[in-house]
């Protein structure tokens, strides 16, 4: 992680090393860098879904948002033991969720007559 918002705070990354597993499970503090925000001030929803997805214990996740994400704002990923995650801030708002999608078992299509 490196040291991207110029406030000296570290902003995670989807994949960045120790970014899964127990950190995240004890609440790791996570900053989107205002360079990742889709409208001002507000951050990119696809980023926010990739860093959600990247420490949920489940494969296949489906993201909601339940409010804006902000940039810049220090907020906490919390691991509710489903096997997804949570975006939140410190007085429990949640932001987005990350929800644990079952696998489809799919059949083949039938040959074309």
């Amino acid at each position: 992680m490196s040291d991207e918002t110029g406030t000296g705070r570290r902003a995670a990354t989807a994949g960045a090393p120790g970014a899964t597993g127990a950190a995240a499970e004890a609440g790791e503090v996570i900053t989107v860098p205002a360079s990742h925000q889709g409208y001002p001030g507000i951050a990119f929803g696809g980023y926010v879904a990739g860093l959600l997805a990247a420490r949920a214990a489940a494969a296949t996740v489906r993201v909601d948002f339940r409010a804006a994400t902000p940039v810049d704002t220090p907020l906490r990923v919390a691991e509710p033991g489903d096997g997804g995650s949570q975006l939140m801030d410190g007085s429990g708002a949640v932001f987005a969720t990350a929800t644990p999608v079952p696998d489809l078992a799919v059949s083949a299509a039938p040959d074309a007559p």
